[in-house]
């Protein structure tokens, strides 16, 4: 019995992905990594609107984020001939990884959301 702080992390994990790694927000990513980040890594997680990607990336690969409806989209479209998403992510990563850069845009209703641009 008995070590209840590893049972505890691993109860809120949402995902291997985010083992031994920080989450920050796409806000922060915006701020520290202007130029973009380069995707070499994902898993999805299930949120009360459906499923989302959690990212790592080479840049600093302490750190992870959760990607929003234009970031699942591509996950989506790298998925196209996987099952499994662990085979998809390493082949990802085999290739080096995909630079994408985030901004913040507005819609039409003047919502916020954040651009997905592949550079």
């Amino acid at each position: 019995m008995g070590n209840f702080k590893s049972k505890a992390v691993s109860a809120t994990t949402i995902s291997k992905l985010m083992e031994n790694r920080t989450k920050i927000s796409t806000d922060e990513i915006i701020s520290k990594y202007p130029e973009g980040v380069t995707i070499i890594g994902f898993d999805w997680m299930t949120g009360d609107e459906g499923k989302y990607p959690v990212c790592i990336f080479k840049e600093n690969e302490h750190e992870c984020f959760f990607g929003g409806v234009s970031l699942t989209q591509i996950c989506n479209a790298w998925m196209e001939g996987y099952e499994d998403t662990e085979k998809c992510s390493a082949d990802l990563a085999g290739e080096g990884g995909v630079k994408i850069q985030f901004t913040k845009g507005l819609t039409k209703n003047k919502r916020t959301f954040t651009k997905c641009e592949v550079v």
